[in-house]
């Protein structure tokens, strides 16, 4: 029995020996240029793979079906906010927003220079057309619901 242990058990040179190298190994990973992250600049191009545990119903952003496509159009997708680790609203297609004191009329401010995939510059004229697509009911937009109290959007 006691010699079964033995295979389980250090010295305490061992020990040290083990110590010494986690600890270089820690230096070397913290010098810049030498940790997983890589440094440089991303190619354009390639594959994402992505594995989900349930089936992806759409990747149409006006029509989703559930929980499981969240994580995947939030990847594809930017809207004028995004949540952040800290569950709080966070800038993305627009750099600020400001509301007016009853919470009824909200002001976003678009970042500049952004562009769709094919480099058309977006404009307050699309984020409206967003808007006004969610709201038609021919389209079926699960969004739309939440948008009911919306009287217009300029």
């Amino acid at each position: 029995m006691i010699k079964s242990l033995k295979k389980f058990t250090k010295t305490r040179s061992e020990v040290a020996r083990s110590l010494v190298a986690a600890l270089g190994l820690a230096a070397v990973l913290a010098l810049p240029g030498t940790g997983f992250a890589q440094n440089e600049t991303p190619k354009v191009g390639g594959v994402l793979k992505i594995a989900h545990s349930t089936r992806i119903a759409t990747m149409n952003v006006l029509n989703l079906s559930g929980p499981a496509e969240y994580p995947a159009i939030d990847m594809l997708y930017s809207g004028l906010t995004r949540i952040g680790m800290d569950n709080r609203p966070h800038p993305d297609l627009a750099e600020s927003w400001s509301a007016n004191s009853d919470a009824t009329v909200f002001d976003f401010k678009l970042r500049p220079n952004v562009t769709f995939h094919d480099g058309t510059p977006l404009t307050a004229d699309d984020v409206v057309a967003t808007f006004e697509a969610i709201q038609d009911p021919a389209r079926g937009a699960s969004a739309r619901s939440v948008l009911t109290s919306r009287r217009s959007t300029s």
